[in-house]
């Protein structure tokens, strides 16, 4: 994402800010001073709105930790002034463990609201008069944790509204995938999201309130996009590997001498090795290709430089399962078989072709890995 900057790091994960949350602290200032607070309550003011996106910044952790420990990574968390957002690798294959990712957070809030109203009960205990200040006075400290309290209340409710892609709206999709296929129901929790999104737009330009309006647009454009990718991967699942397969590959075999077979591989092209039995060992990457080319050891047998960066896969398998293969393990070739024989390869490339709206007979047309000239 463009326009922002880490800010921290902990448990792995970077935290960014986008550069419109500078104008947000900016608006607060403003807000304050025009209200009439003084030095104190400006400072006040803006320290509160700091404490509830730490309280955000926990609420993705609760995301980000809990998908960690269903295999799954979160590549970043990022806060703008609509919220925050955890960024993960890649979906979960079991709706229960979505379920459970998407529920993480907002239990983190109540977590926080808990704590926070039990504090504010034992302090008033010994200062009945100071919660009679009233809600929004920032002159005494209990007033205060009432807000942030208050606040992480009113975040639970609002991120559990089943406008996907919030979290309500994955919860949704969990459940729903617990009947149909992810793809429609994605479809069906986009449709639900984009709903609420008008919804959000609505209230907000009546109640003349910009966060809300940005955030109905925010889930309007998100339930969109969604909506498109599960619309192509409705068609990709109708795919399979045997379909788009180069039926025709060079492959090298593992024994061969390096020196020998260099000058007959192609640039920029990855081959699968083959050992003595014949069946695939690794991949020889184009960038080992590169590299031996400009110097390095080639009286060495070809099965040294390939990498066991691959996994067979079956004829069978739909593209849209190759493509979160792929995006998962960092593949880039892979073997197909069918029936315990190997009948093609698929790409990395083939796989961005479908994903652009490539025909597979088109696809399965490309030019296969390597040079004509077998090795």
């Amino acid at each position: 994402m463009r326009g922002v900057f880490q800010i921290a790091r902990f448990a792995g994960i970077p935290v960014k800010l986008h550069w419109t949350f500078g104008l947000l602290m900016l608006w607060v200032i403003y807000a304050s001073v025009s209200s009439g607070l003084d030095a104190i309550g400006v400072v006040l003011s803006v320290a509160i709105v700091g404490a509830i996106f730490v309280c955000v910044v926990m609420h993705e952790y609760g995301h980000a930790l809990t998908a960690r420990r269903f295999g799954v990574k979160t590549r970043d968390i990022i806060l703008s002034p609509i919220g925050g957002i955890a960024r993960l690798s890649h979906i979960p294959e079991r709706p229960a463990h979505e379920l459970l990712i998407a529920l993480a957070g907002p239990a983190v809030n109540v977590v926080i609201a808990a704590v926070l109203f039990v504090v504010i009960t034992l302090v008033e205990q010994q200062t009945p008069r100071i919660l009679s200040a009233g809600f929004w006075s920032l002159t005494y400290e209990q007033s205060v944790l009432l807000i942030i309290a208050k606040i992480n209340v009113f975040l639970v409710a609002f991120n559990l509204i089943p406008a996907f892609p919030m979290d309500g709206g994955r919860v949704l999709r969990a459940l729903l995938a617990l009947r149909f296929a992810r793809s429609r129901a994605t479809l069906f929790a986009s449709y639900a999201g984009s709903v609420f999104a008008a919804a959000f737009v609505a209230l907000g330009v009546s109640g003349n309130d910009l966060i809300l309006s940005l955030i109905g647009i925010f889930i309007f454009f998100a339930a969109n996009q969604e909506r498109r990718v599960a619309r192509t991967r409705l068609r990709l699942e109708s795919i399979l590997a045997g379909d788009i397969c180069h039926r025709q590959p060079v492959l090298l075999a593992g024994d061969r001498v390096m020196h020998e077979i260099l000058p007959h591989l192609a640039n920029e092209q990855d081959y699968l090795v083959l050992d003595h039995t014949g069946a695939v060992m690794g991949v020889l990457f184009a960038e080992t290709i590169t590299d031996l080319r400009l110097g390095g050891d080639l009286l060495r047998p070809v099965r040294t430089y390939a990498s066991p960066l691959f996994q067979p896969v079956a004829a069978s398998d739909s593209v849209a399962a190759l493509i979160d293969l792929f995006r998962k393990e960092g593949f880039r070739l892979v073997p197909v078989y069918d029936n315990g024989e190997m009948v093609g390869v698929v790409h990395r490339y083939q796989l961005e072709a479908l994903l652009e709206g490539a025909d597979p007979g088109t696809v399965a047309g490309l030019p296969a890995t390597g040079s004509p000239a077998s090795p």
